[in-house]
């Protein structure tokens, strides 16, 4: 509900007469109003029907309101809801205020005191329905949706984690298996952050070769390219680190107590260099250990795991058809995206070389070539051993990858698998696909 509509109210009430007077006078102050007469009616309209509030009485035939209010918040928390109690009620309408109700009103009421009610709960929906829209554009225009395209709750719950760390001034560790994407992560992340329009300096301490290098690598010296070194390069920037457990635990330590002190004075320095960077580095799991623990307590307030490719499968297909993309300018191609053949048996791998494994068969699809993959059996657990639900957890994938692909679109998705608009929606419904 945006600024300029027009909230939408359902009056419930088993009274006819009741509820039609109390629609009346709500509608003269603006709203757009409907009734019903009865909770169970109530839930059936909010299928076909936008509705901002609801209020409601609630001692009613059969389904009262409290139960209707449960039904309600059991999948959705945007629609405010005003309960209407009789005299000695007020317990059970407490009740109702924790179950999720805004507020309640015992009869008979102040007309103009349910108004205000009504406008304050509007009010509220729409700084919640605003709030949302902003949540959305941010991840719509995230850099993070090439990293994590699939449109899931999941990656909806880590673009925004992964938005709040890029935009909070502190340091970074990130840690996955290789070709999990953690360079492009810090990259995006630096993007994001209020230093983006600071330097931007990348430091392998992998390459350096002893001491003296890994020194000069990051604090500037005769023994690398740029004296002034990668740390002083990206004064109020971003210092991207790869493998900083390879670093000298003498030099971990100088740039531990530089990023605490804002400055340190290294050997054969006459005086103290500030150092105004922020660090986002990262490193293998099993590397983690490695890393000199004063540097790791620097770094470890925001410490992100990043997933292997076989644990968001959901992803796959979608970021196999940014490979394609990205490969079909430089190659000859009439492919114009994974079939769902191709995507069964992308689903159906779990890719140890992560990424880069995935934009070899990307570039060997777009080639016309047979991918490069074995299809591996799927594990079968205590839970999932029959036929039936091995193949429930298949079309569940592929579903799933499907509108990943077309972004959420169930028509295209349906276009693409062949499939009827309604018996997609009757599959998603039967596999909880949301």
């Amino acid at each position: 509900m945006s600024a300029s509509d027009t909230a939408r109210v359902l009056v419930v009430d088993d009274e006819p007469e009741v509820a039609k007077a109390a629609a009346d006078w709500i509608t003269l102050n603006g709203f757009e109003t409907h009734t019903s007469h009865a909770a169970a009616h109530a839930l059936a309209l909010l299928q076909d029907m936008q509705i901002d509030i609801i209020v409601s009485d609630l001692r009613m035939p059969g389904h009262d309101g409290r139960w209707l209010l449960e039904q309600i918040r059991a999948t959705n928390d945007d629609i405010g809801f005003v309960m209407l109690t009789g005299h000695g009620d007020v317990p059970a309408a407490v009740e109702a205020m924790l179950l999720g109700a805004e507020d309640f009103l015992e009869k008979p009421y102040n007309p103009d005191h349910l108004i205000a009610v009504i406008n304050r709960v509007a009010e509220k929906a729409r700084l919640r329905a605003e709030l949302t829209r902003l949540k959305k554009t941010l991840t719509a225009s995230s850099p993070l949706l090439r990293l994590f395209p699939a449109q899931t709750p999941a990656n909806t719950n880590r673009i925004e984690q992964l938005t709040r760390v890029a935009q909070i001034e502190t340091h970074v560790l990130l840690v996955g298996e290789d070709g999990t994407g953690r360079a492009a992560l810090a990259h995006a992340m630096h993007a994001m952050s209020a230093r983006n329009s600071g330097p931007k300096v990348t430091a392998h301490a992998g390459l350096a070769e002893s001491e003296a290098v890994a020194r000069d690598l990051l604090f500037g010296g005769p023994r690398v390219a740029d004296p002034r070194g990668a740390v002083r390069e990206t004064d109020r920037g971003t210092l991207l680190l790869s493998q900083p457990e390879a670093l000298p635990t003498s030099v971990t330590k100088l740039l531990a107590t530089g990023l605490k002190d804002g400055a340190v004075q290294p050997p054969g320095f006459d005086d103290p260099i500030p150092i105004n960077c922020r660090v986002i580095a990262w490193t293998h799991a099993n590397r983690e250990a490695d890393i000199d623990p004063t540097l790791r307590a620097a770094l470890s307030p925001a410490r992100v795991d990043l997933p292997p490719l076989r644990e968001r499968r959901d992803d796959i297909p979608a970021l196999f058809a940014m490979m394609m993309e990205r490969h079909a300018a430089r190659e000859t191609s009439t492919q114009h995206g994974p079939s769902p053949d191709i995507v069964a048996q992308l689903l159906q791998h779990d890719w140890p070389g992560n990424l880069p494994e995935l934009e070899q068969a990307a570039i060997a699809h777009v080639a016309g070539l047979t991918l490069p993959i074995a299809v591996d059996a799927p594990v079968a657990d205590e839970e999932a051993t029959g036929l039936r639900a091995q193949l429930r957890q298949f079309e569940t994938q592929i579903i799933r990858a499907t509108l990943a692909q077309t972004s959420g679109n169930q028509s295209k998705a349906a276009r693409l698998l062949n499939l009827p608009r309604r018996t997609l929606g009757e599959r998603m419904r039967r596999l909880d696909i949301k």
